[in-house]
């Protein structure tokens, strides 16, 4: 590495594998690959219990050091204090530290705290919401005091600029990386295929994400009783745990709608990549938020046509009519047409495929994400 190493903290408060945890993952391989050194705090606290999913995340990340942090929302001074005495240990122990990088409010103001005595730190925010910040005295001096900060999509960073917080120009916009050598073209999908007992010539529409009402999976199941009508062989899957969202009511509309023997929900899955190469098209029918989208990513860089809602940061990603299809979010009439236009077009879909494999391979690898960041980095010093 041409560039001097680095050591690193990166803070998570997540609970749970979201997109911004994934994105957090994501980053810290690049950059362990990139020759830094990375140091990962995980929330181990919800509701008052512990919680150990990301801490069990971290241990995947091959070369990372990972600590538990208590992390809880709103403000706490028992699990605060108890933090930054953590956070004030892991300074003294580890002078080269330089980096914090904060993923949300809670380690962002954590972080400037630590700053106030160890003021060579650096600190960097990436915001992964949609929401509004509100741009009260204190955000303002939150954000104008941080060293850099990033947008995982030009929607986010728009918000940031529209409250007035900070200017466009002083945010960048940098999305994340997918791991192209998990995810590509050449994976088969026909294990997932025999497990469904659908040929591989069936298509098959797949959707991946945590059954929450923002995925607008209630949608994409009316959408899809309009594709069942066109292709009555077609198949739906959609992949993830539940959160907000049961399956038993998304398959009790599957049932209202005379299409349940073509539904399929199972649950959590480690086998992503297989079922996502056993798709024919990707989905993503989310009405809200998608401030990162792996799921996006992770579709094309399988060779995958993607048909997305212009939500959040997917209009940033997807190309419309070059990598996917972009379509209107909460109409189930939207999704339904272009999952059909890729269906019926199956030569344009497979080109859709190749060009999204290429764009990420240009653009979206974690190896080029973490470059990124990098850059943001060392211009800090």
């Amino acid at each position: 590495m041409d560039s001097m190493p680095l050591t690193i903290l990166q803070i998570a408060s997540s609970s749970s594998m979201t997109g911004e945890a994934g994105h957090v993952f994501s980053l810290s391989r690049g950059l362990i690959e990139r020759g830094h050194r990375v140091l990962i705090g995980c929330r181990s606290i919800k509701k008052g219990k512990p919680v150990d999913v990301m801490l069990q995340e971290a241990r995947k990340v091959e070369g990372a050091e990972f600590f538990p942090l208590n992390l809880v929302k709103g403000i706490s001074l028992r699990y605060d204090l108890a933090d930054l005495g953590t956070l004030d240990r892991l300074c003294r122990n580890n002078p080269e530290l330089r980096i914090v990088h904060a993923h949300r409010s809670k380690e962002h103001w954590l972080a400037m705290l630590l700053r106030r005595r160890y003021p060579y730190l650096r600190v960097v925010r990436t915001r992964h919401v949609t929401t509004r910040t509100r741009p009260h005295i204190l955000n303002r001096r939150l954000y104008q005091n941080t060293d850099a900060v990033i947008a995982t999509s030009t929607a986010i960073r728009d918000g940031l600029a529209a409250s007035g917080i900070l200017p466009a120009e002083s945010i960048s916009v940098l999305h994340g990386g997918v791991d192209a050598k998990r995810f590509h073209p050449g994976i088969s999908g026909e294990p997932f295929r025999q497990e469904l007992g659908v040929d591989m010539d069936v298509p098959l529409v797949v959707a991946v994400g945590h059954l929450d009402r923002v995925k607008g999976y209630d949608v994409l199941v009316r959408a899809f009783r309009e594709v069942h009508r066109a292709f009555p062989a077609a198949r739906l899957v959609i992949v993830g745990e539940e959160h907000e969202v049961r399956r038993e009511d998304l398959m009790n509309l599957a049932a209202e709608l005379d299409i349940a023997d073509r539904v399929h929900l199972p649950g959590r899955r480690e086998d992503i990549p297989v079922i996502m190469a056993a798709s024919t098209v990707g989905v993503i029918s989310s009405v809200g938020s998608e401030g990162n989208s792996r799921v996006a990513l992770e579709f094309m860089a399988t060779g995958k046509p993607v048909v997305s809602t212009t939500v959040g940061c997917l209009p940033d990603l997807i190309r419309d009519n070059e990598t996917g299809i972009l379509v209107a979010p909460g109409d189930s009439d939207a999704p339904a047409q272009g999952i059909l236009r890729i269906l019926e077009a199956p030569e344009m879909g497979r080109a859709f495929g190749k060009a999204g494999r290429k764009l990420v391979e240009t653009t979206y690898t974690e190896e080029s994400a973490a470059e990124r960041v990098e850059g943001i980095y060392l211009g800090l010093f």
